[in-house]
Formats: structure tokens, C-alpha cells, sequence
């Protein structure tokens, strides 16, 4: 079966890593994977479209997806999503920082990907002075 690649972005290490995983499933396993991620399909669904019995579905789908080399498999698969996310994140945060309409969100915008970057702004601290002030306006005009 061939390893996902998530619209082919994936690289050398990471593909490595998935394949390390998905040696570990038989076919029916993956199949079950695969299919999961497929909008709408309910667990019991991708497990008879893998090829499990109906009338168990549910169940064997269940601790199929609580074993060690399943979980360990969909582990790597979203941490691959996770990557190709953040770069469409940062590529987003980058243009509403360069065209968004309102000042306030090209700020926001710069602000965080500074912060992402390490050059986070110094919070504020505040400055108290002690002692008594004294204050006298004169509005009598004289």
C-alpha cells in the first residue's frame, strides 16, 4: 500500500519515519487508517469498508485503533499534518501582516510572528512611586 504523503510535501526523515510505522499494520490495519480519514466515516464504517466483519465492526475497530502500532502510526501521520499546517499558518499570519485592511491586525500579526521568531516584546511593568502628592488648581481666574 502506498504511504500517504499529505499532498507530497513530506520529507526524507519524516517519510522514513511513517513507513517504520506503517511496516508494523497488515493490510487491514492501514485500510482501517486510510479510510478514517476520509470526512464522515464513522469508525464502524472504515473498519467493514478495511474488510472487518460487520456484525463486529464497532468493536474490532475500537481495539484496533488502541494498539500500540495503530496509534503509533496515526501519531506520525498527524505530526506530518501539524508541519505542512504551521507553514500554511506562518504563510497566512505573513500576508495579513502585509495586507489586512485594518491596522490592528497587520500589528496583531507582526507581533506574533515576532514572538514566534524569539523577538518577543518586553512585558510592560509598572512604575509606582510612594509618598504624598499634592495637587491645587485654581479656577478662580485671578
Amino acid at each position: 500500500m502506498k504511504v500517504p504523503t499529505l499532498r507530497g510535501r513530506m520529507d526524507s526523515a519524516s517519510k522514513e519515519s511513517l513507513e517504520a510505522a506503517r511496516d508494523k499494520l497488515n493490510d487491514k490495519q492501514l485500510k482501517l487508517v486510510h479510510n478514517l480519514m476520509v470526512p464522515g466515516t464513522t469508525q464502524k464504517d472504515a473498519a467493514i469498508m478495511a474488510g472487518y466483519a460487520e456484525g463486529s465492526a464497532h468493536v474490532t475497530a475500537h481495539r484496533v485503533l488502541q494498539s500500540e502500532p495503530v496509534k503509533a502510526y496515526i501519531e506520525t501521520l498527524m505530526q506530518d499534518g501539524f508541519k505542512i499546517n504551521a507553514m500554511q499558518c506562518l504563510e497566512q499570519m505573513s500576508t495579513l501582516a502585509r495586507t489586512a485592511n485594518s491596522e490592528l491586525v497587520k500589528y496583531n500579526a507582526n507581533a506574533d510572528l515576532l514572538d514566534r521568531a524569539g523577538y518577543k516584546a518586553q512585558d510592560k511593568q509598572g512604575v509606582g512611586a510612594q509618598g504624598v502628592i499634592n495637587v491645587s488648581i485654581d479656577l478662580s481666574g485671578k
